[in-house]
């Protein structure tokens, strides 16, 4: 009888010990209880995958310069706002918005 390994896993989330999904499935053995928890490990593990190098960062106005000369230095293709024109000193940069009148 085939047993799938979401129930397996399931079970044991729920609390149950290894000895009791062995019971409950008579069919399992030990080694196919660590089979299945170590099959659903691999199946969920995290891949870290480095970015590629061609990937570029837009660094807006809360980006440092520094950070931004540090992120050149590690290899990757970064545009600071300011490199594009953009500055401190622009209209925009000063917008503030509305605030709500006070209640009195």
């Amino acid at each position: 009888m085939r047993i799938p390994v979401s129930v397996i896993v399931k079970c044991i989330a729920h609390g149950a010990t290894r000895e009791e999904v062995m019971s409950e499935y008579p069919d399992l053995e030990m080694e196919d209880v660590q089979q299945a928890l170590e099959y659903a490990a691999w199946l969920t593990a995290e891949k870290y995958r480095r970015p590629d190098r061609d990937m570029r960062f837009l660094a807006d106005m809360g980006v440092s310069l520094r950070l931004v000369q540090w992120l050149r230095e590690q290899g990757h293709d970064v545009v600071h706002l300011r490199d594009e024109g953009f500055c401190s000193d622009c209209p925009m940069a000063r917008f503030s918005p509305k605030r709500a009148p006070r209640r009195g």
